[in-house]
């Protein structure tokens, strides 16, 4: 019997709790978590709770077919393949080589592996109209009326089981039933930062050397959200000699002898990638959904054992491909969608024996795009069901800026130095009157401090040392017991304020920061400093607050 990890199973028994209430639970964990192992898990057991009904999983590409079918039969899962009998023949073999046998691939089998578009044009068979319980791979693909949800909506009482690492899609819709999908309930796994710190992912380093293509003319498609391709197609054609340059030269310099996975905007950009890197002495090859499908196989598997240094793909590996031997992803294929940067970057998080810090190489601008809304990630997981239009606003919530290091060309947050080369020498600074206030972001003169810190004096002042300050302004009795009020609600405001700032500061994601870093977090998430926040009168100190605890109740979605 199959065994799960900790987190694993955890979520295993959320999934199991939310069909006990919904017939469509959707599961979320990190790229490279082990979703695949997760429901091969929950297939494995539904065969024992419910043996007389059928199980089906549906993908929506073919190596994804094969890579799911591997490891069922890496578990001893039966199972029955719907695919062209030359596919079926590609996956036996690969389950020989990975497995030692193909004596799992049975065609009476009560699992079946399919592609939602194979389900689409065959329609509904015996055994899919006995089917219970289905698994959806990469279910942030599916809504009501795409082919996904129109397929899904082919069942009748089946118990649908989606898994992503990203349930969040460029165009803004949500994948809740309430709204755009099919999903009742969702449930998370941990953040992928645990699972570095835990080990069971690959520690990162993230360069992004200066952009060679300009983006600031082209559009954002309807359909998609993402940039318009034919848009895109010509603003990279415009720099695709600088580009490829950039993408060869790089490699030789930060990533030399390492497996590497170039994403790429389209075939004719992949194949100069390709003939840059051979003449340059690198074996490397260009792959894409053009790509025979027995040489497309051949060429991965040559990638895994070393045979090819560096593997260039257009739109095939963004999702679900699992190879831990990929100790590079370079960035060449722009994007607005943060589900595709973050399937994208985890492709290289596999953990492998001697592989060290898997290195992320950024040359169109993906990571500053998304990082300084988002977090890196490993970091965010501030999931919705929602559509984008209905979930709260959150304008109000600043972002935080990412420099990269001129140095090394390493990405890290605005408000820390560079992690590899430490300070970076300054600039001398020409004269002037100011104080640069450690850990506020904002430059004082001695005189507004000044002003600052008395006023936090005012409104930290017992209610008899504040009646005395305002009779001595001769105030009448009336005025003073006004005032009295008011100091009383600009205590207690400022009370709920600072210990909102306290869990600020406290919050997982800024844990590891010093003071002063979680001051600069602070400033750039609400454009304040901290100082002046404890200096808010009831009205501001209350907004505030409100601020801070839907940013950390929400995310920054």
């Amino acid at each position: 019997m199959l065994e799960l990890r900790d987190y694993q199973q955890d979520l295993f028994e959320k999934i199991v709790r939310g069909w006990e209430i919904h017939n469509n639970v959707l599961a979320v964990m990190a790229t490279g978590g082990g979703k695949t192992v997760l429901f091969s898990k929950l297939i494995q057991v539904l065969g024992q709770d419910v043996p007389h009904k059928n199980k089906l999983i549906l993908v929506h590409r073919q190596e994804l077919v094969m890579q799911i079918c591997v490891t069922l039969a890496k578990f001893k899962v039966s199972h029955r393949i719907y695919a062209t009998s030359k596919v079926v023949k590609l996956i036996c073999a690969a389950e020989v080589r990975e497995v030692g046998t193909a004596l799992y691939y049975d065609s009476n089998a009560p699992v079946a592996v399919c592609s939602v578009p194979t389900v689409k044009s065959r329609g509904l068979d015996g055994f899919l109209r006995n089917v219970s319980h289905g698994v959806i791979d990469e279910a942030h693909h599916v809504l009501k009326d795409n082919i996904w949800g129109q397929v899904t909506d082919m069942f009748q009482g089946v118990k649908w089981l989606g898994v992503t690492a990203t349930p969040l899609r460029a165009d803004g819709k949500g994948l809740g039933a309430h709204s755009d999908g099919i999903f009742e309930s969702m449930v998370v796994g941990p953040k992928g930062r645990l699972l570095i710190d835990r080990g069971y992912l690959s520690e990162y380093r993230v360069m992004a050397p200066a952009p060679e293509v300009d983006l600031a003319q082209v559009k954002r498609s309807v359909a998609t959200g993402d940039f318009n391709k034919n848009d895109l197609r010509e603003a990279m054609a415009t720099a695709q000699v600088a580009i490829t340059g950039s993408v060869v030269d790089v490699w030789h310099k930060y990533a030399s002898g390492k497996r590497t996975v170039v994403f790429a905007i389209n075939i004719d950009e992949a194949v100069a990638l390709e003939k840059a890197f051979v003449a340059s002495g690198v074996s490397a090859a260009a792959v894409s959904s053009k790509t025979d499908d027995t040489l497309r196989g051949s060429l991965i598997r040559q990638f895994s054992t070393g045979g090819i240094m560096v593997l260039i793909n257009v739109d095939l590996f963004g999702e679900g491909f699992d190879v831990p031997a990929i100790e590079v992803v370079q960035m060449v294929r722009p994007t607005l969608s943060y589900a595709l940067f973050c399937q994208q970057f985890g492709r290289a998080l596999r953990i492998m024996e001697g592989k060290g810090k898997a290195l992320i190489i950024d040359h169109v601008g993906n990571v500053m795009r998304h990082a300084v809304k988002y977090g890196m990630p490993d970091i965010f997981d501030k999931w919705s069901l929602d559509a984008r239009s209905k979930r709260k606003n959150r304008e109000d919530v600043g972002e935080i800026p990412y420099k990269t290091c001129p140095e090394c060309l390493a990405v890290y947050p605005a408000y820390t130095d560079c992690p590899y080369c430490g300070p970076l020498p300054k600039e001398p600074a020409a004269e002037r009157t100011l104080e640069v206030v450690e850990g506020d972001l904002i430059e004082l003169d001695n005189e507004l401090l000044k002003a600052l810190s008395d006023q936090k004096e005012i409104i930290d002042e017992g209610n008899g040392e504040h009646c005395a300050r305002l009779e001595a302004k001769y105030m009448p009795r009336i005025g003073v017991l006004a005032g009295l009020k008011r100091h009383k609600a600009d205590q207690l405001s400022q009370g709920y304020l600072r210990y909102t700032i306290d869990c600020f500061g406290g919050a997982e994601h800024i844990s590891t920061l010093t003071d002063s870093g979680a001051m600069k977090v602070f400033y750039y998430r609400f454009g304040t400093d901290i100082l002046s926040a404890q200096s808010l009168k009831a009205k501001d100190a209350d907004e505030l607050t409100i601020k801070i605890w839907r940013y950390l109740d929400e995310g920054t979605i």
